[in-house]
């Protein structure tokens, strides 16, 4: 969801508060890691898990992060297929190609 779209479909005032919360619930995530950080001596998520729940939990965690990159490479490769013959018309040809196209 982006910001203006939490705005259009919140209210002005609401759609705020909603994006306020967001932040301050983005900054405490961050907070934990660094505390997390600084006590296993480490910035690894996997180490996080294993000072915290012992070694199955930092395996499964170790999986969960590869399936995370493979879910953002995939949507890279996708947007760029998406972006790509756009560019190229606009930058090589000089027009915006219809959705058709």
């Amino acid at each position: 969801m982006t910001l203006p779209s939490v705005t259009l479909s919140m209210g002005i005032v609401w759609g705020n508060l909603a994006i306020i919360f967001g932040a301050i619930i983005s900054m405490y995530s961050g907070l934990l890691l660094i505390s997390c950080a600084v006590k296993t001596n480490s910035d690894r998520y996997e180490d996080f898990a294993l000072a915290a729940y012992g070694e199955k939990a930092s395996k499964a965690t170790s999986w969960l992060v590869q399936i995370s990159l493979l879910g953002v490479v995939i949507s890279y490769i996708t947007l760029i297929k998406e972006l790509i013959p756009t560019v190229i018309s606009i930058f090589v040809f000089g027009y915006i190609p219809d959705q058709d196209d």
